[in-house]
């Protein structure tokens, strides 16, 4: 038996995989594994400045000395602006196309709208970005705040109308799984 189609939503990752689950079935995601999956974004971020660093000395002089590598390493927090408002900007992005950053997608969780579990608009990506980083500059308050809320929502998520999920394709309908492979 199926059910009547406004109690279904769509959840499926950007892969192509549409997989349709009753409103009951949602999981939110907790603290723990949001955190987790933002210190892997974190780790990528760094492994991705530093690259860029290397890579501007090595063209600057062959072989890079470790002390140049030190001054330009000691250099970033001047540029701190610039790199908040790539990494801003990227989140946003993987948020409205992919549906989740590169830590959520390996956790497999996903960004959607707290009304209809669709995917998340640029303006309300950029709006939950925004929110993030003045929740986090805030002692953490807003991100703490998904400890307590009832569908472990941040004040970031509040302000977006998001929530986060669990993607569990083991709920994907079968005659969908076969569509996909074909």
């Amino acid at each position: 038996m199926q059910l009547p189609q406004s109690k279904w939503r769509n959840c499926g990752r950007a892969s192509g995989i549409q997989a349709m689950r009753p409103d009951a079935d949602v999981v939110y995601e907790g603290f723990g594994r949001r955190l987790l999956a933002g210190l892997v974004d974190l780790v990528l971020v760094l492994v991705a400045v530093v690259t860029l660093v290397i890579l501007g000395l090595a063209s600057d002089e062959s072989p890079p000395r470790a002390s140049a590598l030190v001054a330009e390493l000691s250099a970033l927090p001047s540029h701190g602006l610039w790199i908040i408002a790539v990494v801003a900007s990227a989140q946003a992005l993987f948020w409205t196309f992919l549906g989740a950053t590169p830590g959520m997608l390996l956790l497999g969780n996903q960004v959607v709208r707290a009304d209809n579990y669709a995917r998340l608009s640029l303006a309300q990506s950029c709006l939950r970005c925004v929110g993030l980083w003045l929740g986090v500059a805030c002692l953490g308050i807003g991100v703490l705040w998904s400890i307590w809320d009832r569908r472990h929502q941040g004040l970031h998520d509040k302000l977006a109308r998001s929530v986060v999920i669990k993607e569990d394709e083991s709920l994907m309908a079968l005659d969908e799984i076969l569509e996909h492979g074909r």
